[in-house]
């Protein structure tokens, strides 16, 4: 499975979001680290999961790199020995085996130094059922990125099936960082002093585990969710967040005033600078909104909501972020020492899915995308994606600092309001398919 990788070079330094995921990520127990799981049917073996992992390593140059420090600088390396990355091919006997082992790949730290990724793939025993787990260093793959590799993956699968040329072998080389197309500060950001919600549990961070409950929606639910968003002129992402931020209220899950983060990506900007980006890369943000009052309306909430993430994203998001290094090391590493969520929510939307098998040889069944959250910093965040016609909200939480039955009461109400305002479009009608929460 050797490849040559004759360049040992230092490739560039990390710019400053990338920075800091690199610091949260390793003083934080692999804090932010993505995992994406999809289950596929096919008829492939060992030798063909090995092939198609070198052809990714051969293509993706960050599949290359490794992170390293030098006095008061992070760079990227071009030096990762793929002999050394974690490759495996896994046969189990049960699903319970095949999902223990996620949750291991989910939690189990990547060290950048000697890579930034790392892949699976499990088989059920006498059958073709497949699970590939893919887990990513997130200072340079983001979402996106392990969405581009994974199609990667199965276009290869199905060339080797098929013989059919399905595979693009172009190399992809290690993207910029965003930092040239942002803007210099010109504002002193507004400090915001909230009330965070306390630990249910101390645990010393090495011994907490990533955890998370789910509320499908199915086809029948998102076509009159829609016609409702279509009607007041909301997005799908805002009444997702205000019915969120309206059942932590109701459970009194946390108090008001309290910080809801969303996730931003900054690829928006390569509709004006499409050759600065490539598939790969780590342009995300973080725009918080101070959720304040008691206000229980999800519509007007969602309302609200829109204008100020968009006035966020227009000022703090494409601002240039000062950074020190060594400020940055401490204050990450203080973050462990917290018993207190201090940054509240959050909340990341990953949209449509459009991973797609290319040939009809190659079933995707299931997909699943996950971050290691045990930094505690966030108590509980949201991540919304559409696949194969379902919409999945994943509730996920550091465990046991969190306590799944508060999760479980605020997944319950989220199903309930947001319920109640697909019913405005169908005061008669009774919902017959209603998001499921699993046991």
């Amino acid at each position: 499975m050797s490849v040559s990788n004759k360049s040992n070079t230092v490739i560039r330094a990390l710019g400053s979001i990338e920075t800091r995921m690199a610091l949260f990520h390793g003083n934080l127990n692999g804090s932010t680290q993505g995992t994406q799981t999809i289950d596929f049917e096919a008829d492939i073996d060992a030798s063909t999961f090995y092939e198609a992992v070198n052809a990714l390593y051969k293509k993706y140059v960050p599949l290359r790199c490794t992170i390293k420090r030098e006095e008061n600088e992070l760079y990227f390396y071009r030096d990762a020995d793929l002999n050394r990355i974690d490759v495996n091919y896994i046969e189990v006997n049960t699903i319970q085996e095949k999902d223990k082992i996620v949750r291991l790949a989910l939690d189990d730290k990547i060290e950048a130094s000697i890579s930034l990724w790392k892949i699976s793939l499990v088989k059920l025993k006498d059958q073709a059922s497949y699970t590939l787990i893919f887990s990513a260093h997130h200072a340079i793959i983001d979402a996106n990125g392990m969405h581009h590799i994974a199609q990667s993956f199965f276009d290869f699968i199905a060339s080797k099936i098929t013989g059919i040329h399905y595979f693009d072998d172009t190399e992809v080389d290690l993207p910029l960082a965003v930092d040239a197309l942002l803007r210099e500060q010109t504002f002193a950001p507004k400090t915001e002093h909230t009330i965070a919600r306390d630990f249910d549990t101390a645990c010393p961070l090495e011994s907490r585990s990533t955890h998370w409950q789910q509320l499908k929606l199915d086809t029948v639910f998102m076509g009159k969710l829609n016609t409702q968003l279509a009607k007041d002129n909301i997005k799908f992402h805002s009444i997702v967040s205000a019915a969120m931020c309206i059942a932590m209220q109701k459970t009194q899950f946390i108090q008001t005033p309290f910080p809801f983060g969303t996730a931003v990506s900054l690829r928006f900007l390569q509709d004006s600078q499409p050759s600065y980006f490539n598939p790969l890369g780590c342009y995300m943000s973080i725009a918080s909104n101070l959720i304040e009052g008691s206000e229980l309306d999800v519509t007007q909430l969602a309302i609200k909501y829109d204008r100020a993430l968009m006035h966020k994203i227009m000022t703090t998001c494409l601002t240039k972020s000062p950074i020190d290094i060594n400020q940055v090391d401490a204050g990450t590493k203080q973050i462990a020492t917290l018993h207190s969520f201090a940054q509240g929510v959050g909340i990341t939307n990953m949209g449509d899915i459009n991973i797609r098998s290319p040939h009809p040889s190659v079933l995707l069944t299931d997909y699943t995308m996950l971050a290691n959250r045990v930094a505690g910093n966030f108590s509980i965040v949201a991540h919304c994606y559409a696949f194969n016609n379902v919409q999945t909200v994943s509730l996920v939480y550091p465990h046991p600092i969190l306590a799944g039955e508060h999760v479980k009461e605020v997944v319950n109400e989220m199903r309930l309001l947001l319920e109640d305002y697909c019913a405005q479009a169908n005061t008669n009608n009774s919902l017959h398919n209603t998001p499921t929460v699993p046991a």
